[in-house]
């Protein structure tokens, strides 16, 4: 899971799920580190809502919540070139 790999480096971060009942062991292991959200990523609004509330919450966000289709690597961490 990519926000328990963030958040175990010492980032904080959103993560998301339909239901965000199933985020509670992330948040019992890492507290206010970590903003569990509801997202049906279906719903584009949605989509922009949470995204605004990590950005509320935290400043910014330093690559996407769901990687793109096929990527193993954040963009901030992929070589240039």
């Amino acid at each position: 899971m990519w926000a328990e790999a963030a958040l175990t480096r010492g980032d904080q971060g959103a993560a998301t799920a339909r239901r965000p009942e199933s985020l509670h062991s992330l948040v019992d292991t890492y507290g206010d580190s970590v903003l569990p959200l509801r997202l049906d990523v279906t719903d584009r609004a949605a989509v922009t809502a949470a995204v605004q509330r990590a950005v509320d919450e935290f400043g910014h966000l330093v690559w996407p919540p769901s990687p793109p289709s096929g990527c193993t690597t954040p963009p901030s961490r992929r070589s240039r070139g």
